[in-house]
């Protein structure tokens, strides 16, 4: 597949940004139902505990701010990051209809980040990594500005496992977009950052949830 660009991640997110409920939609069919239910896994695996920092790495449309939100409490912070104006213009319609004072939103390449060192509480990232160009780097960064013994946790998708596999090719063709990369591999690259990993697959491996601990 051809190397796909920020400008590529805009122009598709942008859309999405902007007609929402397709992007809703799409979510749905993609999850085949079941996003709330990662969602909350994902958030569940984090173990954040009241007046956590948690960094909400492409953050998209806010989706899981609810779910951390109950976590962390009023005294906890929400740092939400994206690329794409147009997904956190409805982040913040979020933020201002849930009445939340703790939710702060950053405009900018998540392989840019230059958060200090031991920074963050927990690191969660939902269908984000594999639409970050650099996805490497921004782990790398996102990982360096992690506590030490605190977790990061990765909701992502990938093609199906073994007898399925001969669905892939519909599955190509559903999730395509400039800025989706089926060639990544982000469960080997983050175990590359961070050697305390746990993978747990789900609807035949076409989603996984990576949750890694970061240690000295």
């Amino acid at each position: 597949m051809k190397n796909y660009s920020l400008s590529d991640v805009q122009y598709v997110y942008s859309f999405y940004g902007k007609m929402h409920f397709i992007y809703r939609i799409g979510n749905y069919l993609n999850f085949f139902g079941k996003e709330n239910f990662l969602r909350k896994k994902t958030v569940k695996n984090l173990n954040l505990k009241k007046g956590d920092k948690v960094l909400d790495l492409c953050c998209g449309m806010g989706y899981n701010f609810n779910y951390l939100e109950k976590s962390i409490g009023k005294k906890g912070e929400i740092i939400g990051v994206d690329y794409v104006k147009e997904m956190l213009d409805v982040a913040r319609k979020r933020i201002r209809k849930s009445g939340f004072q703790n939710v702060k939103l950053l405009e900018t390449d998540a392989a840019e980040l230059t958060f200090p060192k031991d920074y963050f509480d927990g690191i969660i990232s939902t269908i984000g990594i594999s639409s970050i160009p650099n996805h490497k780097e921004a782990l790398r960064c996102a990982i360096k500005s992690l506590k030490t013994n605190k977790k990061i946790v990765i909701l992502d998708g990938k093609l199906f496992n073994s007898n399925l596999k001969i669905f892939n090719p519909f599955i190509k063709f559903f999730r395509w977009s400039k800025s989706w990369d089926a060639t990544k591999n982000i469960i080997k690259d983050t175990k590359n950052l961070i050697k305390h990993v746990h993978v747990e697959e789900f609807l035949g491996g076409l989603f996984f949830i990576i949750t890694g601990i970061k240690k000295n």
